[in-house]
């Protein structure tokens, strides 16, 4: 008996001191054992002046945004064991922007620190007025997903301005169920087209400027009534009023407001270009759609009730022929009667190239600003333009006009903005020719 206390014994003896080598080869005897970094990195930024937005930006995942106010630390959570690089975007209202790329690895800090130019900002003057000049920024067709950081190199021209506003030429949803309108045999071969992102990417809008989409066009419902509804959701979530679609016929032809200081400024949206099932009914989801024809008196009504209850108003179009760089002659007659109507500015999409921009009556009217960021194959679909009108309540005092060429789906200016007055020169005398 004695005998065999003594092997068990033993045998308890040789357990517990392989235990503890194998703890102490582990770390955990003696000495804290060695902590793996947590999957982060940081990010402190810092401007002068303080108080700016920090946005930095996943070069790998482009739709992934972290925010913050300087100064700041920002926590970025970080998918790879290796170096990653991120994109740090420093901006306020009244400066330049200015951007800085960094690298990041598990547990490690990046410093920034940047000093932003200021604008040139105009000098009050004079007793202030219940009324003041309003500038609103128009870009065209957007379609998200296939390039990063599509707005960094234009971002300034549309923050700039008071209102920013363009079409979302895609749905932001999550949803893989297309619309029956447009099938599976159409979308392969290329006869038809359904577009959409992420509902992330809506805060890469928010970022550029934009405070008004329009949604009346032919992609909208590409997933049905609930990509439209996540669109919206999306949307609305970062501050952005999405226009001309909605729940029933009566929201999406509804007007949206946008107030800037004393004046508010009103925008409408509509399709001429209306697939299947995309129309919205009495009780059903859709578009405010519109036939490729003279104009119908509910659309005469719309805008003069809108302009009734808005110091100023703006038409977005969804109209004209693919690649025509002329306007079709329902275009001209629908632009003449919004102007007659009550709109100030008419601005059109979906040609996917320029039409011209012109003064109809007073009011400014843009047929076609072409593609703006995705979707241009060719010299002409990538040629767009940002344009820039200044208004005193309804009346138009000037506008700019930024020439811009996309590379790579992302937008960039192409020469200096020219401004033209809202009325043009008369022509020379014959005396002053001489």
């Amino acid at each position: 008996m004695t005998g065999l206390r003594r092997t068990v014994g033993c045998l308890m003896a040789l357990i517990a001191w392989g235990v503890c080598m194998y703890l102490v080869r582990q770390g955990e005897l003696g000495r804290p054992a060695a902590v793996r970094p947590e999957p982060v990195g940081y990010v402190s930024v810092d401007s002068d002046p303080q108080d700016a937005t920090v946005r930095i930006t996943d070069e790998a995942n482009p739709g992934v945004f972290s925010l913050g106010r300087t100064p700041c630390t920002l926590r970025i959570a970080l998918d790879s064991t290796e170096q990653s690089i991120f994109t740090v975007t420093v901006e306020k209202p009244g400066f330049r922007s200015i951007q800085r790329q960094v690298a990041l690895s598990r547990g490690r800090r990046q410093d920034v620190s940047v000093q932003l130019p200021a604008t040139e900002q105009p000098v009050a003057s004079g007793p202030k007025r219940l009324s003041h000049p309003v500038t609103i920024a128009a870009a065209g067709d957007v379609l998200l997903g296939q390039a990063k950081d599509p707005f960094g190199a234009v971002a300034d021209i549309l923050r700039e301005a008071d209102i920013t506003v363009g079409n979302l030429e895609c749905a932001l949803t999550k949803s893989t169920q297309h619309t029956a309108s447009k099938s599976d045999e159409d979308i392969a071969t290329g006869e038809q087209y359904v577009f959409r992102a992420a509902p992330g990417w809506a805060s890469s809008l928010s970022l550029a400027g934009f405070d008004v989409l329009s949604l009346a066009n032919n992609h909208a419902m590409d997933y049905q009534a609930t990509g439209m509804r996540d669109t919206i959701a999306a949307l609305e979530a970062k501050g952005i009023k999405p226009v001309g679609a909605g729940d029933n016929r009566a929201t999406a032809r509804s007007r949206r407001e946008v107030v800037v200081g004393n004046v508010r400024v009103g925008f409408l949206a509509l399709s001429t270009v209306v697939p299947p099932g995309f129309a919205a009914g009495s009780n059903s989801p859709g578009i405010a759609a519109h036939p490729p024809a003279e104009a119908q008196q509910w659309l005469r009504d719309a805008v003069a009730g809108a302009r009734k209850n808005v110091d100023l108003l703006c038409v977005s179009m969804h109209w004209g022929i693919e690649r025509q760089t002329t306007p079709a002659d329902h275009q001209r007659k629908l632009a003449a009667a919004c102007i007659h109507a009550g709109a100030s500015f008419v601005i059109g999409h979906h040609p996917h190239c320029l039409q011209p921009v012109e003064i109809v009556d007073g009011g400014l009217v843009a047929y076609s600003l072409g593609n703006f960021v995705g979707l241009g194959t060719n010299d002409l679909s990538n040629t767009s333009e940002i344009v820039t009108a200044c208004f005193d309540g309804p009346k138009l005092q000037w506008y700019e006009v930024t020439p811009v060429k996309l590379s790579g789906h992302r937008p960039s200016m192409t020469g200096p903005t020219k401004r033209y007055p809202a009325q043009p020169p008369l022509p020379a005398t014959e005396s002053e020719r001489r």
